[in-house]
């Protein structure tokens, strides 16, 4: 995207989102950036998607004269981190509210930063804020922009002021050094009575409109998939807290899904399945930082794939940690995968914990696609499905084992051989 702001100058700010939708959540740190008169540049990259464009884009801003990157993302949020680890520039990190966490996640995705690779956060949906930090940063050694930054200023303690009239106006009793104020003729009215609705000025959270849907005496609660209900999630979340197992949809199938580190709910998701008690499930996490937690080794070029290929359909068996997880994989290793899909990652990052996932279906039969093929099958075993309608067919993730040396793939899927040969060469048997 061509640089904005004032064309005399080099575009000093390098500005890069994840996507399209971005663009409207970082719009008020843009227009700060026009109202002063301030070049920047834009590029859509993805992080995991399409590494080299954002790689090559870096190296170009840098030649081209930007000296500071503002990067914005929202639910896993890796774009900040690795733009940090790509550039000696400054980074600053915008986290959006674009998860059904509010931004929660990728706020701490994106200040959670290991030691030597540091990004500068501001709060989420702060794009303004933002732009103005970039702006303190360029300051430094810009007059021009440190002239600019000083008339910004001027203008808010104008706004103070002005916003100071208006409250002495209909308050003059606080006015500070106020006398003889006839209370009793300034006062405003007595409100009147609220419910009990409202108290202290904080109204009570509205139950829902409709409830759940119950076919059959099971619940299932239709859910958007861009913008999935908080109040969905907490439910499902309290179901794997007391050791239930519901249905979500995930970016590949259906799957029934259960508290990992809770051993009876992982035995029940056995039973529901019919699946061989020798055989693992896999396990669905929200973050680079769990599977290292989980795990005892880092195998060459696995930080490449999970940059490529996370959030997404591929699951990584790797050597874990101790007897962790030991109801879903009583060997030493473990699948793990961080999903493409907003409500699964939400409902993870809510629970806190790691979740034991394995397709909505019987052993050996054919993956189900709708929340009603799944309530037909299943009945009231399942404690809740969470329905965003149809699933396209995508089909199970592909697996690759790193146990060994060469890797081997134990499942092809939508990853495809090729995609993970040209990462891992030699070393994929």
């Amino acid at each position: 995207m061509a640089p904005e702001g004032d064309k005399s100058m080099p575009a000093l700010i390098g500005v890069v989102l994840g996507s399209h939708s971005d663009v409207k959540r970082m719009e008020k740190g843009l227009e700060r950036l026009r109202s002063m008169r301030v070049s920047f540049e834009m590029c859509i990259a993805s992080a995991h998607r399409t590494p080299e464009r954002l790689a090559e884009w870096l190296r170009g801003a840098e030649a081209r004269g930007v000296r500071v990157v503002i990067a914005g993302a929202g639910a896993a949020a890796h774009l900040p981190g690795v733009v940090a680890s790509k550039t000696l520039l400054p980074v600053i990190g915008v986290p959006f509210n674009a998860s059904p966490l509010g931004g929660t996640d990728a706020l701490y995705s994106i200040v959670q930063m290991p030691p030597g690779i540091p990004v500068a956060t501001v709060g989420i949906d702060s794009a303004e804020n933002a732009a103005v930090l970039a702006l303190h940063i360029l300051a430094i050694g810009e007059p021009s922009i440190r002239e600019k930054l000083r008339a910004y200023r001027a203008g808010w303690q104008g706004k103070i002021a002005e916003q100071n009239e208006q409250l002495y106006e209909a308050y003059p009793e606080a006015r500070p050094g106020a006398k003889d104020v006839d209370l009793a003729q300034e006062m405003p009215p007595e409100p009147r009575p609220v419910k009990d609705a409202v108290r202290s000025g904080i109204q009570a959270v509205p139950s829902r409109p409709e409830g759940p849907v119950r076919p059959g005496g099971k619940m299932i609660w239709k859910v958007d998939p861009e913008r999935p209900e908080l109040e969905a999630i907490e439910e499902a979340v309290d179901i794997l807290l007391d050791g239930g197992v519901i249905a979500v949809p995930t970016d590949t199938v259906y799957g029934l899904l259960a508290d990992a580190t809770n051993p009876r709910a992982v035995e029940r998701l056995y039973e529901l399945k019919g699946r061989d008690r020798d055989k693992p499930i896999a396990v669905l996490i929200d973050s680079e930082q769990l599977f290292h937690t989980l795990t005892v080794e880092t195998p060459e070029k696995v930080e490449e794939l999970i940059d490529l290929f996370w959030p997404g359909p591929l699951t990584l068996v790797t050597r874990k940690r101790g007897a962790a997880l030991h109801a879903v994989s009583s060997g030493e290793s473990l699948g793990l995968r961080v999903p493409d899909n907003l409500l699964a990652l939400g409902l993870i990052n809510m629970l806190s914990r790691p979740v034991a996932a394995t397709s909505a279906n019987l052993a050996g039969e054919k993956d189900l696609r709708t929340a009603s093929e799944i309530a037909g099958r299943f009945g009231r075993k399942i404690d809740m499905i969470l329905d965003t309608g149809p699933l396209t067919e995508i089909g199970s993730s592909t697996v690759l084992s790193l146990v060994e040396q060469p890797f081997r793939i134990l499942r092809e899927g939508p990853i495809s051989r090729d995609e993970l040969k040209a990462v891992l060469g030699d070393l994929l048997a």
